[in-house]
């Protein structure tokens, strides 16, 4: 969705010139409004399916979550993120691409225990 010219010069009217009370926009101090639809440097979100990129064509995109999923405390669902009905993905887990439907996402790793080894001045 493309933002208008006065949409943005309207919105440059709350902006106030704290010693004339009187907004920037009446004083005369906007001269040009340059709108880029999308910036330089800034791609659309990929989501990987079945091992290739996929170009959503959204700049934004946070997560899809189908109904009846569940996401645990201090998941993170990266951008992209897609869960799906009745997916599950449990505390702690970092997921990034899709969960299919009624599947669980979840940490099997080991926690490594050593020595600890005494400060040396």
């Amino acid at each position: 969705m493309a933002i208008a010219e006065d949409v943005v010069r309207e919105s440059l009217k709350s902006v106030v010139d704290p010693e004339l009370f009187v907004n920037i926009v009446d004083l005369g101090l906007i001269y040009e409004i340059k709108i880029d639809e999308q910036p330089e440097g800034k791609s659309n979100v990929t989501v990987e399916m079945e091992g290739r990129p996929f170009d959503t064509g959204l700049r934004k995109f946070g997560a899809l979550l189908g109904d009846g999923s569940e996401i645990g405390c201090n998941a993170v669902l990266n951008p992209g993120s897609i869960i799906g009905r009745g997916a599950i993905v449990y505390p702690n887990v970092n997921w990034r691409g899709i969960l299919p439907a009624n599947m669980i996402a979840k940490n099997k790793s080991m926690v490594d225990v050593v020595v600890r080894r005494p400060n040396t001045p």
